[in-house]
């Protein structure tokens, strides 16, 4: 009788055999391969953002991806620090890490 594995399960066993066995090359591949998923998903998700599909996300634009009050405040304090030079988001500017804007806790 076949027995199905998980496929979560069965790249887990794939990954400890690897580096177990010192096959580095083979997970650097991957590495590089998820890199590159990334990557689209920063292109993708800038596509979704250019509405208008100029090639920059305007302030508006950003805001519309988020909803409600409390996002549009935090939409504008990130899409600020992402954007340098004031004239709206690039992709490169959106692909540069950080802007990370802290979220308040709530009082119980």
């Amino acid at each position: 009788m076949l027995m199905r594995i998980p496929p979560a399960l069965l790249a887990s066993i794939v990954l400890a055999t690897l580096l177990a066995t010192g096959s580095a090359a083979v997970v650097d591949a991957g590495a590089k391969r998820a890199k590159k998923g990334e990557k689209r998903n920063v292109e993708m998700r800038f596509k979704r953002l250019d509405t208008d599909q100029n090639g920059i996300v305007s302030m508006p634009e950003f805001k519309a991806a988020r909803l409600g009050r409390k996002a549009e405040k935090r939409a504008e304090k990130i899409f600020q620090q992402k954007d340098k030079n004031g004239d709206g988001l690039t992709l490169e500017e959106l692909k540069t890490p950080g802007a990370k804007v802290k979220r308040k806790k709530k009082v119980a």
